[in-house]
C-alpha cells in the first residue's frame, strides 16, 4: 500500500501510539496526541525559562546599567524632596518662630 507523505505520518504516530498505549493506557490515537499536545507546551513553556538562566550578554549589561540609572535617579529625587523638605521646615520656622 502506498502511502502519501501525510499517511506515512499518521501511520508513524498511530504506530507509536500503540506501543506506548501500554505505558500510558492510551485508548486511541486522539488521547496519544493530547499527550504530545501537552508535553509540546509544557517544553513552549519550559526552554525560555531554562534560557533565562545565562546570565552575560549584552541585554544584561544594558539591564544592569538601567537599573543602576533607576536607582541614582531615585536617590536624587529623595535628596531633593528632603532638601525641599527641610527649606520648608526652616521657612516655617522662621515665620512663626517655632519649631514646625
Amino acid at each position: 500500500m502506498a502511502y502519501g507523505f501525510i499517511g506515512r505520518s499518521n501511520k508513524f504516530w498511530h504506530d507509536l501510539s500503540n506501543r506506548l498505549s501500554v505505558l500510558y493506557k492510551l485508548n486511541d490515537l486522539e488521547d496519544f496526541m493530547d499527550l504530545m499536545k501537552r508535553f509540546a507546551l509544557m517544553l513552549i513553556i519550559a526552554l525560555p525559562l531554562a534560557a533565562c538562566d545565562n546570565n552575560d550578554g549584552a541585554a544584561e549589561e544594558v539591564g544592569q546599567k538601567l537599573d543602576q540609572a533607576a536607582e541614582s535617579t531615585r536617590d536624587a529625587a529623595e535628596d531633593a524632596a528632603d532638601s525641599i523638605g527641610d527649606s520648608a521646615e526652616d521657612a516655617c520656622e522662621e515665620v512663626s518662630g517655632e519649631n514646625c
